[in-house]
């Protein structure tokens, strides 16, 4: 009888492990806690292997007390088909010695939960070979053959998006929470970062003090160009890393930006919420961007910033920035988007046009002051009714797959029978 404890910063991944392997000749610990735990089972003498995810706090004590007490220990990086496969390879000659019939292990069919969202899921079987097996002091070549469940996981390409104010207080902060709300009610991950150089402008609205007091922002938690998960604010399914108003970032570097996002790749949607700067951005950060959107006011005076200066007139920051984003697009780096905010019946269609560099990919309508100031008064994000999902389909056509662009209201509402195919009709 071989005696394994798992320690796994989640229960689930040791029930998964179990599940690969239940042979008798295991014997399986609950998934420890904590340290003490696991010391509680070395000193009663209960432990041949110990599989450990180096990424808990305790992990570096766990090793020690392991190794003092004469358990081997296996650490887990992520692949449970590799685990099991060194599992397979201890047990093998127990499985001999009692001569009990391998069967393989068939994979298990993963919840349903686990078939929702951007995630497809292919499943086959790994065939695990031990060529050579130790028994009785002697070396008896023979192949076991075991087969583990394997995951294969294939998801959607990762779109990062950029979201800039055109104009001033153009409202790209609202276009930004707006979007990752409609992606968010669709059951897709979506992350939303706030850069740097922005006032902290979500922390107040959504309370985080309240909310997660020991949230810190992403650019102090950055160590040896990776993330640390506190860094992490998850609100209404959206992954936010937002700024802190009394830990301000002070100056950061193009590199450390692009280093974020790159952190930030597993997530398939990730909107980036840069204010308008007058310095403007280096154009290497734009490199790092699938798509740039560009929030306008359809104010007629703050439309004329983005004009061609006239009259020997220096050109406006607006107008430079608008040159250097469509000379990337024809260069093919990336694409770019206008998006006009606070559109209502009383704008000038035809001078809109005539102003914008080119035609708007999406219109929002104005909201009225009494939602703005509720949603405020409330610390939330604006709800994202029809009218408002509706506005906001051109982007969602633009960076959702087909399938993913009805939402979890409209399903529920539709209905998946007859009678739903036939309200579809």
């Amino acid at each position: 009888m071989m005696r394994i404890l798992t320690a796994f910063g989640s229960t689930v991944l040791s029930q998964k492990l179990q599940s690969f392997l239940p042979y008798p000749v295991i014997q399986w610990s609950d998934n420890l806690q904590s340290e003490v735990e696991l010391q509680g089972h070395l000193q009663a003498g209960r432990c041949d292997i110990l599989i450990l995810d180096p990424t808990l706090r305790w992990s570096q004590e766990a090793n020690e007390l392991a190794r003092r007490h004469g358990a081997d220990v296996l650490l887990f990086h992520g692949d449970l088909r590799d685990t099991a496969n060194q599992i397979v390879r201890r047990i093998a000659p127990l499985l001999e010695a009692s001569e009990e019939p391998l069967q393989p292990v068939r994979p298990t069919p993963p919840e349903a939960e686990e078939y929702d969202g951007p995630v497809r899921i292919i499943e086959r079987e790994k065939i695990v070979e031990v060529e050579k097996i130790i028994e009785k002091e002697r070396i008896v070549e023979r192949q076991v053959r075991v087969a583990v469940p394997v995951h294969s996981y294939v998801s959607m390409q990762s779109k990062v998006c950029m979201f800039l104010n055109l104009t001033p207080r153009a409202g790209a902060t609202f276009v930004t929470t707006t979007l990752a709300t409609a992606v968010a009610n669709r059951n897709l991950h979506c992350t939303l970062v706030e850069h740097p150089g922005n006032r902290p402008t979500l922390y107040d609205h959504l309370n985080v003090a309240d909310l997660m007091p020991n949230y810190r922002p992403p650019f102090h938690v950055l160590e040896y160009g990776a993330l640390k998960k506190e860094a992490q604010l998850l609100y209404e399914g959206i992954a936010m890393y937002l700024n802190h108003p009394q830990l301000p970032n002070g100056d950061v570097s193009a590199e450390e930006i692009t280093k974020l996002v790159y952190e930030l790749r597993h997530s398939p949607f990730i909107f980036y919420d840069a204010s308008f700067a007058q310095e403007g951005f280096d154009a290497d950060i734009f490199d790092e961007f699938d798509h740039v959107f560009l929030v306008v006011d359809p104010e007629p005076v703050l439309l004329q910033r983005i004009m061609p200066p006239t009259d020997g007139a220096p050109p406006t920051e607006e107008y430079l920035l608008v040159r250097d984003l469509l000379r990337l697009e024809e260069e093919g780096k990336l694409r770019l988007h206008i998006v006009v905010n606070r559109d209502n019946a009383g704008v000038d269609q035809r001078l809109l046009l005539q102003c914008l560099p080119k035609k708007p990919l999406a219109h929002i309508p104005a909201l009225s002051t009494k939602q703005l100031y509720k949603a405020a008064w409330e610390a939330r994000l604006i709800e994202v009714d029809d009218e408002l999902d509706g506005s906001l389909m051109p982007i969602l056509e633009l960076l959702v797959p087909e399938n993913f662009l009805r939402t979890g209201v409209e399903e529920e509402r539709t209905g998946k029978g007859l009678f739903g195919r036939l309200f579809k009709k």
